[in-house]
């Protein structure tokens, strides 16, 4: 069989063209230049090009910037689409980063740090550099195109979870966490599966750190957009009374893990019986058969006193009792004869049960995670600098958003996808096509999808 070499103009991601013709009908790179504004006259790649570029990588299975040289080889058949070199992509990308904010903080104690021991005085001091960056404008940017891709509506208001989460990475600006490894430590609001704001964290910087900041900063900027807040979900890092009494003051509910103190174990040790309610709770992988009841409480730095809702388990009869049923997860906390678990809330209407059950659901901010750094390249930072990674998640987070957005759109005419399709499913299923451009139209080969209606 003889082999010869053909100039046809093919590419085997011939799943791109409809997907950037949805991108162009989202309106997105408008949107870009108008929260960007536009790059200098002699510049042949706006930004809006470059982003663009970066979500084509990612949505073809890149997840380095150099995967887009061989996109670029591919994708050349397609009219009027700039796709830049992985050089000027991270060029772009880097001047769009913004100022660190560095606080430091000075801890002491009798512990003989590494520092100097303090003069005239038997205690120690350890200075510690905090470094933070939310980066307004790109947070502006993920938030205007989240709510103009018709994936959130301006008159609904949204449950939101804000949690942190680890990115191990040697690169130059990472430091060590408490476990003992480089990483960063993002702060991210997240509305179902949807990022929308991200304010970079080096790792040794704590989860509570700065909540107040942060949680108004994201609050203002979903409003700037249009997007209401209903309810506000965290675990007990941001147990912090100035942020309750903040959300309280804008008519937010938030329902939080309250964190133990020796005041707050003291009521619940020496709290009536006759005050606690049996109620059976089940989770994805325990059935709890436990007790609540409520306190009013006032945390130290708030103003306004709240509802701690309270579970308690018989730490004796959970031993006796073996496999799923009736077991106390460790996370509870232990005080004598019994295991508790507590929630500090401004919800005075629900029940016990929901709100447990509510904040139960925290682990889907898990999956998110997991989403963004398997599928849309979270793991891999590509930068030294905090700041210019503090970008790059960004611009991830948008090409998920989008992503979801495009699913959505293509599912009425395309049966064949999944709405909850992971990134890797839709590669397979739907961009990895060959498709050949001839003189008046594009021929899309050895497919049952009818790519002809979408494009």
């Amino acid at each position: 069989m003889k082999a010869r070499r053909s100039n046809r103009k093919i590419t085997p991601f011939g799943g791109v063209i409809p997907v950037l013709k949805q991108i162009r009908d989202f309106k997105i790179p408008s949107l870009i230049r108008e929260s960007l504004g536009t790059r200098v006259k002699q510049a042949k790649y706006g930004y809006e090009d470059v982003i663009i570029a970066w979500m084509l990588t990612n949505l073809c299975g890149g997840i380095r910037l150099d995967h887009i040289t061989k996109l670029r080889k591919n994708l050349n058949i397609i009219p009027e689409l700039n796709l830049p070199s992985h050089d000027t992509l991270g060029r772009v990308m880097k001047s769009l980063a913004t100022d660190v904010l560095s606080e430091s903080e000075v801890h002491r104690g009798k512990r003989p740090y590494k520092e100097v021991k303090i003069k005239g005085s038997k205690t120690y001091k350890r200075i510690t550099t905090r470094e933070t960056n939310d980066n307004e404008p790109m947070n502006d940017l993920l938030a205007l195109i989240t709510s103009k891709i018709g994936l959130l509506k301006q008159k609904e208001k949204y449950d939101l979870d804000l949690d942190v989460t680890a990115i191990y990475t040697e690169v130059r600006e990472a430091k060590k966490s408490y476990k003992e490894r480089r990483c960063f430590a993002p702060m991210v609001a997240c509305i179902d599966n949807l990022p929308v704001f991200i304010e970079m964290r080096n790792g040794n910087v704590a989860p509570g750190a700065r909540i107040l900041e942060s949680t108004q900063k994201c609050i203002e900027n979903l409003e700037k957009n249009k997007i209401s807040i209903g309810r506000v979900r965290m675990d007990r890092g941001a147990y912090h009374g100035p942020t309750f009494d903040y959300l309280n003051k804008k008519d937010v509910q938030f329902i939080v893990g309250a964190r133990k103190s020796k005041k707050m174990m003291e009521a619940l040790n020496t709290a009536e019986d006759a005050k606690w309610k049996p109620v059976h709770i089940q989770t994805s992988l325990y059935d709890w058969d436990c007790e609540t009841t409520d306190f009013e409480w006032q945390l130290s730095g708030s103003k306004e006193t709240y509802r701690l809702v309270v579970l308690r388990m018989d730490r004796k009869r959970d031993t006796a009792k073996k496999g799923r049923y009736g077991t106390t997860p460790k996370t509870w906390v232990y005080g004598g004869q019994y295991a508790y678990k507590m929630i500090i809330t401004n919800d005075k209407a629900s029940s016990a049960k929901e709100l447990v059950e509510f904040y139960n659901q925290r682990g889907t901010s898990e999956r998110n995670f997991d989403t963004m750094k398997n599928d849309f390249g979270w793991k891999l930072p590509p930068f030294s600098n905090m700041s210019e990674n503090t970008v790059f998640l960004i611009i991830a987070a948008i090409t998920n958003n989008v992503y979801q957005a495009v699913i959505r759109k293509l599912k009425k005419k395309v049966k064949e996808i999944r709405i909850n399709a992971r990134l890797r499913d839709f590669i397979y299923m739907f961009m990895s096509v060959a498709c050949e451009l001839t003189d008046t139209e594009y021929v899309f080969y050895d497919t049952n999808i009818a790519y002809e209606k979408i494009c």
